[in-house]
């Protein structure tokens, strides 16, 4: 396996880790792929919405979503990975149409670093 294809094999591992963390509600799970200086840049989730720096903050705006939503099944996604960028949406929406939902992750020293997220419609994976 060359080097561009183990950095995206990680990568991608990262991101299960984190959606796997997520779905179980299991928040050492989801800030165990943040790097200490995580800032993460919440639109279109109303009371939510904001960045939040540093584990701390991050750890807190997870225990709200949780807390929030209950239960959170994401839903089948698609992933365009570049250097140490991976872009995320929700598989049958399409890359440009940020409406049904993106999430922008930047990764630094095999932890993500920066993320910018917009909310995904619960029925973003209903026709995928």
């Amino acid at each position: 396996m060359n080097v561009m294809n183990a950095e995206r094999t990680q990568s991608l591992a990262l991101l299960r880790r984190l959606y796997r963390g997520l779905e179980a509600g299991r928040i050492d799970d989801i800030t165990a792929t943040f790097s200490p200086g995580i800032v993460i840049h919440l639109r279109g989730a109303g009371e939510l919405d904001g960045t939040f720096r540093g584990l701390a903050e991050a750890q807190s705006l997870y225990e709200r979503v949780l807390s929030s939503l209950g239960a959170v099944k994401v839903p089948p996604y698609q992933v365009l990975v570049h250097d140490e960028t991976l872009v995320v949406v929700p598989r049958g929406s399409g890359f440009g149409d940020a409406r049904r939902g993106l999430d922008v992750y930047h990764l630094e020293d095999g932890a993500f670093s920066e993320a910018w997220l917009t909310a995904w419609p619960q029925e973003a994976g209903a026709d995928a």
